[in-house]
C-alpha cells in the first residue's frame, strides 16, 4: 500500500509515502515529505521544501535540495545538489560527475566532468573535467589538480598547491607553503603573507636522533637495456646584475669531548659565487694562473736512497698539473 497525506499530496507506487502541501512520491519505497517535495524514482527519499530526487536509491533533506543521480546520491542542506552521476555527496554544495564530493556553503564541482573531484570547504570548487581535489575555504583545483587551505589555489595542470593562499599556475609543479613560477617546479616555502620563510632542511629520521640513519640522495635512474641515468646539478642562488652569487660549501662535525652536547660544523670545503675554492676553512681563492712545471712521465717510481732534486721536482711538476686539471690551481 502507499500513504499519501496533504492537500494536493500523491502516493503513486507501492509502499510509497508522501507527506505535506503537494507532495509527490512515485517510486517504489519512496518517501517525499514538506511543501513541493517530489520522490520520483525507486526507494528515494526528498525532505523539505521543493526537495527533489529521481534516479534510485538517493537522498535529497533540505529545502531546495535535489539528487537525481543515478543510484546512491546523497544531498544534504538548502539548495545542494548532488548532481546526475551516481554515488557523490553533495552537502550545502554542488556535486558534478560521479563518485564525487562537494562539502560546503557554494562548493563545487564541475557540472561537465567526467572523472570524480572533491571539493571540501566554503566556497571551495574544483573547475576540471578531469576531477582533482580542493579542501579549505575558497580553494580551487585545476585540471588533476590539487589545492589543500584556505584560498589555496593550483590553476595548471597535474599541480599541487599546499598552504594558505598559496596559488599559481604552472603545471606538473608542486608548491608547499610558497608558489612554483614555472612548469616541473618544486617550491618548499615562501615570503608572501602565510607563506612559509624555511630556512633549514632536515631529510631523515627526525632533527636528532639517538640512531640516525643515513641518506642517499639521486636522481632518475635508468630503466631498460642501455639507457642513461639523469645528471644531478647542485646550483646556489644567482645573483642579478653587479650583485654576487651565493656559495656553496661541504660541512663535517667533527668529534669533540664525550657528552651529548651537538658537535660543531667546520667547512672542509667552499666554492664562492665569483668562482674562488677554499679548502678546510681557508677563504676561497681565485683560480691561479701563474703555475708552471715540465715532466716526462705521468708515473714514475725511485728508489730513496739515489733519487735526484731534479727527479723530485719531475713528481711535483706532475702533481701541479694534475691539480690544475682538477681546476683548484688554474689553466
Amino acid at each position: 500500500g502507499a500513504v499519501s497525506l496533504g492537500c494536493y499530496s500523491t502516493a503513486g507506487n507501492t509502499y510509497a509515502t508522501s507527506i505535506g502541501y503537494n507532495t509527490t512520491a512515485s517510486g517504489s519505497g519512496s518517501l517525499a515529505g514538506g511543501n513541493g517535495a517530489s520522490a520520483t524514482g525507486l526507494y528515494n527519499v526528498s525532505l523539505g521544501y521543493n526537495a527533489q530526487s529521481a534516479g534510485q536509491t538517493n537522498v535529497a533533506i533540505g529545502a531546495g535540495a535535489v539528487c537525481n543521480a543515478s543510484y546512491n546520491g546523497v544531498a544534504l542542506g538548502a539548495n545542494s545538489d548532488a548532481g546526475s552521476g551516481s554515488s557523490s555527496v553533495a552537502i550545502l554544495g554542488t556535486c558534478g560527475p560521479s563518485a564525487s564530493v562537494a562539502i560546503g556553503s557554494g562548493a563545487t564541482t564541475a557540472a561537465s566532468s567526467v572523472a570524480p573531484a572533491v571539493a571540501i570547504g566554503p566556497g571551495a570548487s574544483v573547475t576540471s573535467t578531469t576531477g582533482g581535489l580542493a579542501v579549505g575555504s575558497y580553494s580551487a583545483a585545476a585540471t588533476a589538480c590539487t589545492a589543500l587551505g584556505p584560498s589555496a589555489q593550483a590553476n595548471g595542470s597535474f599541480s599541487i598547491a599546499i598552504g594558505y593562499g598559496v596559488s599559481f599556475s604552472p603545471s606538473y609543479s608542486v608548491g608547499i607553503g610558497g608558489e612554483p613560477t614555472s612548469d616541473h617546479q618544486l617550491l618548499i616555502g615562501g615570503s608572501n603573507f602565510g607563506e612559509c620563510d624555511i630556512r633549514s632542511v632536515f631529510i631523515g629520521n627526525g632533527v636528532t636522533n639517538s640512531a640516525p640513519q643515513s641518506v642517499t640522495h639521486y636522481s632518475t635512474q635508468g630503466s631498460g637495456t642501455d639507457v642513461g641515468g639523469a645528471s644531478y646539478t647542485i646550483r646556489p642562488g644567482a645573483g642579478t646584475g653587479t650583485g654576487t652569487g651565493g656559495s656553496f660549501a661541504i660541512q663535517t662535525a667533527p668529534a669533540g669531548t664525550t657528552g651529548s652536547v651537538l658537535n660543531a660544523y667546520s667547512t672542509v670545503l667552499e666554492a664562492s659565487g665569483e668562482g674562488g675554492i677554499g679548502m678546510f676553512g681557508v677563504s676561497p681563492v681565485a683560480r691561479s694562473s701563474g703555475w708552471s712545471a715540465t715532466y716526462s712521465s705521468a708515473r714514475k717510481s725511485f728508489d730513496s736512497s739515489t733519487v735526484t732534486l731534479s727527479e723530485l721536482a719531475e713528481v711535483v711538476g706532475t702533481m701541479v698539473d694534475y691539480f690544475k686539471s682538477l681546476g683548484p690551481l688554474g689553466a
